[in-house]
């Protein structure tokens, strides 16, 4: 998945005078990837199952958060 956009804060005083805290994030663009195995799936014409792409558990150690 990848996700162009900001995170912005959203704190406010209440009609008590209490100080609330909040964060949004505000998403401009976002694009679900395909993995290698699909898209050579694609290109030979094969039918893949329910639209959801298998990700491999490898990949987790890639990512940079989780």
């Amino acid at each position: 998945m990848a996700i162009v956009g900001r995170i912005q804060n959203d704190n406010y005083i209440n009609m008590e005078g209490q100080k609330i805290y909040g964060i949004k994030i505000m998403v401009d663009e976002l694009e679900f990837a395909e993995s290698k195995t699909r898209g050579m799936q694609q290109e030979t014409g094969q039918a893949s199952g329910e639209g959801f792409v298998r990700v491999p558990d490898s990949l987790d150690e890639e990512i940079p958060f989780h």
